[in-house]
């Protein structure tokens, strides 16, 4: 097929898919009205449960509603473009299938025998009924008890497995080989007692047919033309199900593994039962059993005994019955002649078999005959080599050449050119080649096909009104049906035996080949989800088209019985007219009721031995209609059954591997997402499949395993990966200057990863839901936390990201409520706060700049804090973090102050302050004069002096300090406690304001809810409610973020009120005299700060400090807590001691002037003037910010702090 013919067909599917896909989404809402309407149409108005025609002879089906199942996770099916079938949530399901019949054989077929009839055909009717019905039960047991059983068996021991599930294989626990193996025996014994049954059932079924067609006259019926088909076709089916059971049981390795090792241990423990306190009798018992197991189950050599008991046991009584060796060889050959129709039974997928087996059966029963017939045998051969392998029961095959070459052994020259079935081994290699060759182009012929049998289908069923339907419309339904039916046994059949023949011949499948094979799997799904669509109006008319079919084969049965009557002289019938007679009326009376597995059984027995008399009838055109109608009405009373056999995709359980394969190449083209849950559809099947295993939960469990394994590595990981890289291109597309053809998706390609999103959900009884849109959503709420919680600084690019997820791929990522950091954060308010101590201790305040600056560091940097640092850190813990600061600062300062309490409690301190203060006393003066006053000054600067050399005598620690350095550093700290509350207060003001800049004016502001509230008025519908609310929203956010910033709490008015009333209590009274110290204080900060700044002159590394405005910070707020502001400035000190400083410096200047002759003293007067005009700018640094620090704390008394000010500008 050139490329011109591959985009003609592409062109074309898609075109009927998107159709198909439309009235796919459309049509539920149909199907839920009309399900009322038809069925009480067809039920003639009854509600009794029960579609059927209005005198309930016909045809049945029976109607069940299934509740949808509820789940939080689920995705509504009939919203999404991806709108499949789920009968799991489907709230209206019908059931088609043939009624449970309450009448016996004998009732159906011990009728009333025309005059000219045979009495004795009714019982030979109901032996042979009743022996075709056992046979077929014994089927239907085999299959549905043991084959699935012993075929799963084992799943989970294979430790070589190349399964990628993290679950425990059961070979991992020490002797659960011998516990799994144990809990089989009970099922390999009744095994072997159902094989026993079989024989028995067999060797009864030989000898009813060798008494049927006995060679010795007189016989029951006419025996000359009869022809059986469908009681050697049950007894063909069940010698075919002992061959499929070998295959199974030879190519169950764990089985026999695990059977070794349990016979060992029985026969140790039989070696020495006492230590096992076991009884030896029992032993024995359980050893014969084994024996008779593994003699007749595990040596997989079921059919090869089954005919050796035959040939022991009844091969002596027809043997020899050369009438029956000949029904035999009619059989074989109407048999292989049927190998290529074309049949809808599902039943008939196994006729290959079937045909080698009995084939082998009759040779061996028969060997006389066959042998010596040779053309019979080439004849055999040739239809059996037309058959290249048959797809059995999971991942196995029967192979022609395998199977008779193990069964006739030394014996298999006389029934078969060996050569010639050997040749059938070298065809099959090229057979699976045209195969897999021509696979791409019959899929597109299938892909055509399913998609104009859909709308075919379509049509027909909702052109016309039930009512108004006629013949030709029926058959023209009952013809899409059929091919619907065909078609899915064709894909079916073509996956099983591609699949199973690549795994059985070790080939290497490649990954075309795979995805085209899953194709075929959604192509199954499809048809069984567009006869589940369709299953209501389906229902109704094949009950019309099942009417009319038997209504069509009672007149052909009537005309025949007429005919037969007409022939001749009826006063002188033969005994084949006789027959042809008793048999009509029994077909005539089946047809006449309700359609029935066992009427339809009866049915078509009778219908083989009528068309065996169809020379009576001299009408062709009977002999034509009778048999398809049998076989029409056979195929649509089990359509559900065919339907659900064919479309059941449990084979890929045993071929998971192709998985993984699909999943990438489904995700390579996100268009074709619409499938992926047609393959959950798949996943249930071989779920379904497991619940017969011997260990089911862990089977389920592995398999489970490995298909999330395959889909998160092929499809969910790269989803998640795809749509975050998509995300963060499209959150950063303003930084990138791209051109048009840069972006052009006709040059770079898009992926439409927003289909995927759609995908419902896939839900199990005992597996939780795959959604593939909650997966994503899990995937980036987990991510965006992850990364946010460790660069809190990018939380705007996540937040865009999220509300781009939303308006691209609907994605609900959740806030994952973290902080949101800057990339100037800085040191973050909680850790400060929770170590306070430490941070005043390391940090230095600036009072005018608002910054805090670290002493030292060991990196090449400094930590500084600021107010924008803090603002960050409220926006991050929020405003409540105030309230915090004051608390932990409340708790700082309480310690600090006992400190300084028992500082100025000691002797030594108390007396040498009283003593000061006494002098100042003594010598105050009036603040105009004592400015002027040298002898003031010069005696305030001295007795500071004392005070603090004095001190320094008491000792000193190891870094040099004090205790009056000690006592300054305390009010330092205490300082910059205050500074930092300081710097909080102003950090939630920076913060707020950032928040405020939207507001137009702060002091009126527009009321939106009473804006709204007044165009209600006048227009009530203008309006909704969700207005109002925000509106009411807006409002009350507005009025919080107007109440902070406007705040009027003062923080430093609650700790001063906090510590004033015990401190000033009388006993507290040592406290009094702490303003007296305060000019020794200054002098100690000033050296200690004009040291330092040296220090940070000289570039050194051990102190880095050039502020300090904790201490007057400290200062000012202790003289607030005692009360002692006026009284500290009483003594004037800053302005008589920079008096005094300038006075010392004009006299060192001046001795400057005196000393031009003396070089070296010059020098000495020159660093003293420097030094003296260093203190002077220092003691002024304090006395200005000690001025600006004291204001903090007069806002509470307006007039006190006037009159201090203007006290302090006239003593200035």
């Amino acid at each position: 097929m050139d490329e011109a013919d591959v985009v003609a067909y592409n062109t074309l599917t898609d075109q009927y898919l998107k159709r198909f896909g439309t009235f796919i989404e459309n049509h539920f809402c149909t199907l839920v009205r009309s399900v009322s309407e038809d069925s009480c149409r067809a039920s003639g108005g009854r509600t009794n449960g029960n579609l059927s025609s209005s005198s309930g002879d016909y045809s049945t089906s029976d109607v069940s509603t299934s509740q949808a199942e509820q789940s939080t996770n689920s995705v509504t099916l009939h919203t999404s473009s991806h709108n499949i079938w789920d009968n799991f949530h489907h709230p209206i399901k019908l059931r088609w299938t043939p009624i449970a019949e309450s009448a016996s054989f004998e009732e159906l077929t011990c009728i009333p025998h025309p005059l000219d009839g045979n009495p004795d055909v009714q019982k030979v009717m109901l032996v042979l009924v009743t022996v075709t019905n056992q046979a077929r039960s014994l089927k239907e047991v085999g299959y549905g008890t043991f084959v699935n059983s012993i075929l799963l068996y084992g799943d989970g021991y294979d430790s070589d497995s190349s399964s990628n599930s993290e679950a425990p294989s059961l070979a991992e626990t020490e002797g659960e080989g011998h516990v799994s193996i144990a809990k089989m025996i009970p099922l390999l014994l009744d095994l072997l007692g159902f094989i026993q049954e079989c024989t028995e059932f067999v060797g009864h079924w030989m000898l009813q047919l060798a008494a049927l067609f006995k060679e010795s006259k007189p016989h029951v019926v006419a025996i000359s033309n009869l022809q059986l088909y469908t009681v050697f076709r049950e007894l063909s089916d069940l010698l075919g199900f002992f061959v499929i059971l070998d295959e199974v049981i030879r190519n169950q390795v764990v089985l026999q593994e695990h059977w070794l090792k349990y016979r060992q241990m029985i026969k140790s423990v039989r070696a020495d039962s006492r230590s096992f306190d076991t009884e030896a009798g029992n032993l024995v018992q359980l050893d014969r059993d084994l024996i008779q197991i593994d003699k007749y189950i595990l040596s997989a050599n079921i059919f090869r005994n089954f005919i050796d008991n035959m040939l022991q046991q009844n091969h002596r009584y027809f043997s020899r019955n050369l009438v029956l060796a000949e029904k035999f060889q009619s059989f074989l050959n109407t048999l292989a002649s049927n190998l290529d129709k074309d049949t809808v039974n599902h039943t008939e997928e196994f006729r290959p078999i079937s045909l080698a087996a009995t084939y082998i059966f009759a040779a061996f029963l028969f060997p006389a005959c066959f042998d010596s017939k040779k053309q019979f045998q080439k004849v055999m051969l040739e239809h059996l080599r037309r058959i290249q392998a048959v797809a059995i029961t999971g991942s196995h095959v029967w192979l022609p050449e395998v199977f008779f070459t193990s069964c006739v052994q030394g014996n298999g020259s006389k029934l078969f050119d060996s050569r010639a079935i050997q040749s059938i081994s070298t065809s099959r290699q090229s057979f699976l080649q045209q195969k897999v060759a021509s696979l791409a182009r019959d899929l597109l012929q299938w892909n055509l096909q399913y998609s104009s049998w859909a709308l075919r289908l379509q049509e027909v069923l909702f052109m016309k009104d039930l009512s108004g339907i006629n013949m030709a419309d029926l058959s023209r339904k009952c013809t899409l049906i059929v091919e619907g039916i065909k078609l899915a046994q064709n894909l079916s059949q073509n996956f099983r035996l591609i699949l199973n023949l690549h795994a059985n011949m070790g080939k290497p499948i490649g990954k075309n080949v795979v995805v085209q094979l899953c194709q075929i799997l959604e192509l199954l799904k499809s048809i069984q989800g567009t006869f589940f669509q369709f299953n209501v109006r389906l229902c109704c008319s094949t009950m019309y088209i099942v009417q009319y079919v038997m209504h069509t084969a009672l007149v052909h049965i009537r005309a025949a019985q007429k005919s037969i009557l007409n022939s001749g002289d009826t006063r002188k019938a033969d005994e084949a007219r006789a027959d042809a007679l008793s048999i009509l009326k029994i077909l005539e009376h089946c047809l006449r009721g309700t359609i029935s597995s066992k009427r339809l059984l009866v049915a078509q027995i009778a219908l083989d031995w009528a068309s065996s008399s169809n020379r009576l009838w001299r009408d062709d055109e009977t002999a034509m209609i009778l048999p398809a109608a049998i076989d029409r009405i056979d195929q649509l009373v089990n359509l559900e059954r065919s339907v659900e056999h064919y479309c059941n995709g449990s084979l890929v359980y045993f071929h998971r591997i192709i998985l993984s394969t699909y999943f990438s190449s489904l995700y390579a083209n996100p268009q074709d997402s619409s499938k992926l849950p047609l393959i959950f559809l798949i996943i249930r099947d071989c779920l379904a499949l497991l619940r017969g295993s011997p260990h089911s939960e862990h089977v389920e469990r592995v398999f489970m395993a490995d298909i999330e394994s395959y889909l998160k590595t092929q499809f969910i990981e790269r989803l998640c990966q795809d749509v975050e890289t998509d995300l963060r291109i499209l959150s950063h597309t303003h930084l990138q200057a791209q051109t048009v053809d840069s972006v052009s998706p006709f040059r770079a390609g898009v992926k439409e990863l927003g289909n995927i999103m759609e995908i419902p959900s896939f839900s199990s009884d005992n597996v939780h839901n795959v959604s593939m849109k909650s997966i994503v959503e899990h995937y980036m709420s987990k991510t965006f936390y992850n990364l946010a919680s460790v660069a809190l600084h990018d939380w705007q690019s996540y937040a865009t990201m999220r509300v781009l997820a939303w308006d691209k791929y609907k994605l609900h990522i959740l806030d994952d409520h973290l902080p949101g950091h800057s990339l100037e954060q800085g040191r973050d308010i909680l850790e400060i706060v929770r170590n306070l101590p430490q941070f005043v201790a390391e940090f230095t305040y600036n009072l005018n700049n608002q910054v805090f600056v670290q002493v030292n560091s060991p990196n090449k940097h400094l930590d500084t804090v600021n107010i924008r640092h803090l603002a960050n850190s409220l926006r991050t813990h929020g405003p409540g973090m105030a309230n915090s600061t004051i608390n932990f600062t409340y708790r700082f300062l309480r310690s600090k102050i006992h400190s300084l309490s028992q500082f100025l409690y000691d002797e030594q301190i108390k007396s040498r302050l009283s003593k000061d203060i006494r002098l100042f006393k003594q010598s105050y003066q009036e603040p105009s004069a004592a400015a002027q006053n040298y002898t003031y000054a010069t005696l305030l600067f001295d007795r500071a002096m004392k005070f603090k050399k004095g001190i320094r005598k008491l000792g000193l620690t190891e870094d040099g300090l004090s205790p009056l350095d000690q006592f300054r550093v305390l009010i330092s700290h205490i300082g910059n406690a205050l500074g930092f509350v300081r710097l909080v207060r102003s950090g939630g003001s920076h913060f707020l304001a950032g928040g405020y800049q939207f507001v137009p004016d702060l002091q009126d502001i527009t009321q939106f809810s009473e804006l709204v509230d007044s165009v209600t008025e006048l227009e009530p519908s203008s309006w909704s409610n969700d207005i109002k609310n925000a509106a009411a929203g807006i409002d009350c956010a507005i009025k919080t973020l107007s109440n902070s910033f406007s705040d009027g709490i003062d923080y430093f008015k609650l700790l001063v009120n906090a510590f004033q009333p015990a401190l000033l209590d009388a006993r507290n009274a040592h406290l009094k005299n702490f303003y007296g110290i305060i000019p020794a204080l200054t002098l100690s900060y000033v050296d200690h700060m004009r040291l330092s700044k040296e220090k940070l002159a000289k570039r050194s590394k051990s102190s880095t400090i050039f502020t300090d405005d904790g201490f007057p910070m400290g200062v000012a707020y202790l003289l607030k807590v005692l009360n002692q502001g006026a009284d500290f400035d009483s003594l004037s000190w800053f302005s008589n001691v920079e008096y005094y400083l300038m006075r010392e410096r004009n006299t060192a200047l001046q001795a400057i002037q005196d000393s031009k002759k003396d070089e070296k003293l010059q020098q000495a007067n020159t660093l003293t003037a420097r030094r003296l005009l260093d203190v002077l700018h220092e003691f002024q640094l304090v006395r200005y910010n000690l001025s600006s620090a004291r204001i903090f704390f007069h806002h509470d008394n307006a007039k006190t702090a006037n009159a201090t000010n203007a006290k302090n500008t006239n003593s200035d």
